[in-house]
């Protein structure tokens, strides 16, 4: 059975976060909407729906192939890390200096 790894739940939930918000914003950029990445994700192969899709960015919680994927189906040439919080403090700082990074359901 494999080894648990314990995770600081502060770092993964700020690392959560930004998984939401780069996906939203690299939406919001490119004019799609849930259904519209799904699309996007079925012309590479991907068998997924916007229900899914939808639930799984929320959450923060999808294999990192599955986020690599969708950015590389939406065009994003490059990620810049350095704007990435790394824990909920610096999640709230960030969205304090730009709403625009704030959650919107």
């Amino acid at each position: 059975m494999p080894r648990t790894i314990p995770v600081n739940k502060e770092i993964k939930g700020a690392a959560q976060l930004s998984i939401k918000v780069l996906l939203r914003f690299h939406m919001a950029r490119c004019h799609l909407n849930y259904e519209g990445l799904a699309t996007l994700l079925n012309k590479a192969g991907i068998a997924e729906n916007a229900r899914n899709l939808a639930n799984k960015i929320g959450k923060g919680e999808l294999p990192a192939w599955m986020f690599l994927l969708c950015l590389k189906v939406m065009g994003a040439n490059a990620v810049n890390f350095a704007d990435w919080p790394l824990t909920d403090a610096e999640a709230e700082a960030l969205a304090e200096r730009e709403p625009w990074r704030r959650e919107s359901d």
